[in-house]
């Protein structure tokens, strides 16, 4: 099966996107008790953010697409890194829930994007090889998250918001590689 170099391309901003949107469910509860923005519940406000973010996602993946066209993938960049900074900078629960949406609404747009782009650049015969490696390379990016996040997190202190302007960064690198490539 022949690999397209677009779906390489996919398969890596991937693998660089999951681990930066992990970054909010590894250290969301942990970054509202270091802030002091209130207790589990509060918590979980700005996960239940993150996990609605993804009905939106659903709606707005084909509008995305005929708006952006070639570009959608990196739009998607553009949110989580917005996202992120939001994440960075809460200072409220309702900063937190905007950047968990902002965060699960890239997350949960890339994910069909990497899968159709996969298909649309594969022939008939290594489509699904091309799709299952996106998604993948895109899980093993996000599963590997705790431990690159936290190797990369001790360069700057270790801190919750250092491993969060660590992602910041990550990110801003992702979107311009994105939007050069695409």
């Amino acid at each position: 099966v022949k690999v397209p170099s677009q779906v390489i391309v996919l398969c890596i901003l991937g693998f660089f996107l999951y681990p930066c949107c992990q970054l909010f469910h590894s250290h969301e509860a942990l970054l509202v008790v270091e802030r002091g923005l209130g207790s589990p519940a509060e918590a979980g406000m700005a996960s239940s953010a993150y996990t609605l973010s993804g009905i939106v996602a659903g709606v707005i993946v084909a509008p995305l697409m005929k708006v952006f066209k070639k570009h959608a993938p990196a739009s998607t960049f553009v949110c989580a890194l917005l996202g992120l900074v939001v994440y960075a900078m809460a200072q409220s629960v309702m900063m937190l829930c905007l950047a968990g949406f902002l965060i699960g609404l890239a997350y949960q747009t890339f994910t069909p994007f990497g899968g159709m782009g996969a298909a649309n650049f594969s022939n008939a015969m290594g489509m699904a090889f091309n799709m299952a490696l996106c998604n993948a390379s895109m899980s093993l990016g996000q599963a590997l998250s705790p431990f690159t996040t936290s190797v990369l997190g001790s360069l700057v202190g270790g801190s919750m918001t250092g491993m969060i302007w660590i992602g910041v960064v990550g990110m801003a690198v992702v979107t311009v590689a994105g939007f050069v490539y695409f």
